[in-house]
């Protein structure tokens, strides 16, 4: 016990932490005990407004199918038409692109 770093101290029966020892490249600077332990979360706020605009999108189309036609039916479509539909599949795709990304 001669050699040891502690030897002659009151300590001299404490073991070396884990930071005493030489780190490992990968191995975060303040040690694998005192790194941060970060959980995911679902960010549930942003999947309600996904589905809010995922149903949006459908009334949109629903709407303009009700008043008498759709792209999407295969009939003759007005502008009216054209443009529920386009309108109901731009918030569509914004409601899965919002939940995708949360």
């Amino acid at each position: 016990m001669q050699n040891s770093p502690w030897a002659g101290d009151a300590t001299a029966t404490k073991t070396p932490k884990k930071t005493d020892r030489p780190r490992h490249p990968l191995e975060p600077k303040a040690g694998w005990d005192d790194a941060p332990q970060v959980e995911e979360q679902v960010d549930g706020e942003a999947r309600s407004a996904g589905v809010r605009d995922i149903v949006s999108g459908a009334v949109l189309i629903g709407i303009g199918f009700a008043m008498g036609g759709s792209i999407f039916a295969g009939d003759d479509p007005t502008i009216l038409d054209w443009m529920f539909d386009i309108l109901g599949s731009f918030w569509i795709l914004k409601g899965i692109v919002a939940i995708a990304r949360s």
